[in-house]
């Protein structure tokens, strides 16, 4: 079954009562009243072994970082703050201490620099790694949904795309070329081994009066766009020729031949802010997020309609819509 069935029958059979609950399953996190009113976030996510990661070049310190990171790309992308984590991780027999050690300090390094605090979570032996990290955090505000895009608002996203795929894409057909390509390559496999979520911007756009809707992309910019889409019952145009990437993205995808716009938009673990501003308030979008050492790149247009539409260099449209990562 396909990942979206299976959360669908969930749905089904599994709804949340609780008037404290504002926001249940559907978004980037749940969302629950507080009692200061300020409303809490609350997101979990699994990584696991051959899946999601391979140690067999996924070093521990960056692999304990991405584990938090992930989590935190979701809290970022309601707006809020990370606050308390818990950690559940099925180790191997196999599992040394000195690997240990190095996933610790890593996730380590995670908590103290969002200022998290570990309350708990479980170890348990198992047949094949797997992590879990559960995040609660805060909104200093209202938080920013998925379903608040508007026609006429401008799709933007907060840093190049496809950065992580073309790492994962080293990694998995040139790993006995790795030592000779890390230099020309690093920020490529840097960003598939520890992304960094983007807290500050979203913290940013959410006190704004700027934004729609608001999502972080970890299946692929073509499916995660497509979940705004879906949400706010609107259409999604994105401009082929607006697609932000790296150089050494460009220079991989010529020297391969790899589809540069379909590993951009497909390749997913990009784990950069997705938002659509409201038409006329670009500049300061734009502004907002230098202050905050970040990027704004616009990349197409929300209008009437439904699905994600790809518009080619000479007009012509294509359905994108869910083409991204799929858990299967």
């Amino acid at each position: 079954m396909r990942e979206l069935d299976i959360i669908g029958k969930i749905q089904q059979h599994l709804t949340a009562y609780n008037e404290k609950v504002i926001c249940g399953i559907g978004d980037d996190c749940a969302v629950f009243s507080g009692d200061n009113g300020r409303p809490w976030l609350i997101t979990t996510d699994t990584l696991v072994e051959g899946h999601h990661f391979d140690l067999s070049w996924h070093p521990a310190y960056e692999l304990g970082c991405k584990a938090m990171a992930v989590n935190i790309s979701d809290i970022a992308a309601m707006g809020g703050l990370p606050v308390h984590a818990t950690i559940s991780l099925t180790f191997t027999k196999d599992t040394e201490e000195a690997w240990l050690d190095e996933f610790i300090r890593g996730l380590a390094y995670m908590h103290h620099r969002y200022n998290i605090n570990l309350i708990g979570g479980d170890t348990v032996a198992g047949e094949r790694l797997s992590i879990t990290v559960t995040l609660l955090g805060q909104a200093h505000k209202e938080p920013v949904y998925r379903h608040g895009a508007m026609p006429g608002d401008i799709i933007y996203v907060g840093g190049p795309l496809g950065s992580a795929a073309a790492g994962l894409f080293l990694f998995q057909n040139h790993r006995d070329e790795i030592e000779t390509l890390k230099d020309e390559y690093a920020s490529l496999l840097r960003h598939h081994l520890a992304p960094m979520p983007q807290v500050e911007l979203g913290r940013a756009l959410a006190d704004s009066d700027y934004i729609g809707a608001m999502q972080d992309i970890s299946d692929g910019l073509a499916t995660d766009l497509a979940h705004i889409a879906k949400k706010s019952a609107v259409q999604a145009v994105v401009f082929e020729d607006k697609i932000p990437v790296l150089p050494e993205f460009t220079r991989l995808c010529k020297r391969y031949q790899l589809t540069a716009t379909e590993l951009a938009l497909g390749g997913g673990d990009d784990y950069l802010l997705l938002f659509t501003v409201r038409a006329g308030r670009e500049k300061e979008v734009e502004r907002l997020a230098r202050s905050v050492q970040a990027m704004a790149y616009p990349i197409g247009l929300i209008t009437e309609g439904s699905g994600v539409m790809l518009k080619g260099p000479t007009g012509n449209l294509t359905d994108i819509s869910f083409r991204g990562f799929e858990h299967e």
